[in-house]
C-alpha cells in the first residue's frame, strides 16, 4: 500500500510538471519557468533514476531484498518520466539547423548582444555579414545611443545600413540602405513599452515584409501580464498581412507558447526540427541550455522554405545569447 501511493505520488507530480505547457497554467508564475527546463528536468529525472537503482541494488545484496521492490519501482517511475520529458524534446528538435540556400531571398541576423561592448556587433558579426549577404540585422536589448554607435562601426566596415530605433525601447534595426528604399519603412510607434520595434513598409509584400524585433519581457512572477502583453502585440501583428517577419529574443520557448505560434505566425525552428535548440545561456552547454530567441513568419511565407541557424562558431566574451541567422 506503501509503496503505491509513493509510485502513485511520484508519477503523478511528473505528470502534473509535463502538462503544463498544454494548459493555461503555463503562464503562471511558477508555471512559466517549469516549462521552460525541459532539458534539466529530463537529466535531474534520469540521473535520480540511476541513483535509485544503485541503491535498489546495494539495499538487495545488503538486506536480502527488503525495500527493493519499493526502490525498483520510483526507478521505473522516474525512467519513464525522464523519458516523457526527453520524447518531448526529441519531438520539438535540437538540431543546429542550416545556412540559407543559395536562392533564398532575405538574409537576417538577430543577436542580443547585451553585456558585449558597443562595437561587438560590428567586430563579431562582420565577416557573417558579408559572407551571407545579411541585409537585416535585429538587436535586441540594443537601445538608440548603442545603436547609433553600432551602426556607424558597421558603416565604417562595410555594411552601408539604415539605422531604425526608438527612445521608448530597447531594440534597434539596421537594414541595407536598398531593402530600406525599397520598402520605404517607417517605425511603428504604436507599440507597448519595451516589447521590441516594428518597421512598416509601405506597401508589404514578400520583398518588403512587416519586420518585428522583439525583446519580450520574460514570463517572470511580477511580469506575467506585461509578457503577455506583449505576446498580444506580436499577435496583433501577425494578423495584419501575411507578410510578417518577427525576430529576436522572444524570451519564450515553444513550451512557453503553447505551441509552436503566435496568433497565426509559425516558428520556422519549429518547422525545421530546432524547435528545443538552446539559445541562451552561452555559459552552459547547449544541451543544458534554453531556446529563447525565435523566428516567425506569416502565412505569406512558407517556414519549410526559409532556413534559421544558431551561430555556435561566434563566442560572445560577455554577452549570453547565441546570434541566429535567418533566410526567407
Amino acid at each position: 500500500m506503501i509503496r503505491g501511493g509513493v509510485w502513485g505520488g511520484l508519477l503523478l507530480v511528473g505528470l502534473a510538471v509535463w502538462v503544463l505547457p498544454y494548459t493555461p497554467a503555463r503562464a503562471w508564475p511558477i508555471g512559466s519557468h517549469l516549462v521552460a527546463i525541459d532539458r534539466i528536468i529530463t537529466l535531474l529525472l534520469a540521473g535520480a533514476a540511476v541513483a535509485a537503482l544503485i541503491l535498489a541494488l546495494t539495499v538487495w545484496r545488503r538486506s536480502g531484498g527488503r525495500g527493493r521492490s519499493l526502490l525498483i519501482g520510483v526507478t521505473c517511475v522516474l525512467f519513464a518520466l525522464a523519458g516523457l520529458f526527453g520524447a518531448r524534446i526529441l519531438a520539438q528538435g535540437t538540431a543546429e539547423g542550416s545556412d540559407p540556400g543559395q536562392n533564398s531571398g532575405l538574409r537576417a541576423l538577430a543577436w542580443n548582444a547585451a553585456g558585449e561592448d558597443n562595437t561587438a556587433p560590428a567586430d563579431i558579426l562582420m565577416p557573417v555579414i558579408k559572407a551571407y549577404g545579411v541585409e537585416i540585422l535585429v538587436l535586441p536589448e540594443t537601445g538608440w545611443r548603442t545603436a547609433e554607435i553600432a551602426a556607424e562601426y558597421l558603416g565604417e566596415r562595410g555594411f552601408a545600413n539604415v539605422a531604425y530605433t526608438d527612445e521608448g525601447t530597447a531594440t534597434s534595426v539596421l537594414l541595407s540602405p536598398r531593402l530600406a528604399a525599397a520598402g520605404n519603412y517607417r517605425v511603428d510607434t504604436n507599440m507597448p513599452p519595451w516589447a521590441g520595434l516594428a518597421l512598416r513598409p509601405e506597401t508589404p509584400s514578400p520583398e518588403t515584409p512587416i519586420i518585428v524585433g522583439t525583446h519580450l519581457q520574460q514570463p517572470s512572477p511580477g511580469n506575467i501580464e506585461t509578457w503577455r502583453m506583449h505576446l498580444d502585440w506580436v499577435a496583433g501583428l501577425c494578423a495584419e498581412s501575411p507578410f510578417v517577419v518577427v525576430l529576436g529574443d522572444m524570451n519564450s520557448t515553444l513550451n512557453n507558447l503553447g505551441g509552436d505560434t503566435v496568433g497565426v505566425c509559425r516558428d520556422v525552428a519549429a518547422a525545421h526540427g530546432a524547435g528545443a535548440t538552446a539559445t541562451w545561456p552561452t555559459w552552459l552547454p547547449s544541451g543544458l541550455g534554453v531556446s529563447l530567441d525565435r523566428f516567425l513568419m506569416g502565412t505569406g511565407f512558407d517556414p519549410e522554405r526559409a532556413s534559421v541557424r544558431v551561430l555556435r562558431e561566434i563566442q560572445p566574451e560577455r554577452a549570453d545569447h547565441w546570434p541566429i541567422l535567418v533566410s526567407f
